[in-house]
């Protein structure tokens, strides 16, 4: 085998990706994906670093998707108020 070149590859994959690789956006992004899940890498703390991004991301979009509920609902209530108040303001002035 060619021992060197086999080297020489892996080194320069390290050089160009090494940084990827610890990126826990990127690491999301490829346990995410069925076809590589954690197969790419048999390092539990990449993976692990990947689900807690994961997780975190996904409680935020929930907090955000609650506070927009509950602004939602406040217009609404906000809007079926002002109409009840003038509606009463109808009926008081004949």
């Amino acid at each position: 085998m060619c021992l060197p070149l086999i080297r020489a590859v892996q080194d320069g994959i390290e050089k160009r990706f090494g940084g990827m690789i610890k990126d826990p956006e990127l690491i999301a992004a490829a346990i995410l994906l069925p076809k590589f899940k954690t197969t790419w890498t048999e390092r539990a703390d990449i993976i692990e670093a990947g689900l807690v991004y994961v997780r975190q991301h996904l409680d935020q979009m929930a907090e955000a998707a609650v506070e927009q509920a509950g602004q939602h609902s406040s217009d609404e209530e906000d809007f079926f108020s002002s109409m009840k108040s003038r509606r009463s303001q109808e009926i008081l002035e004949p």
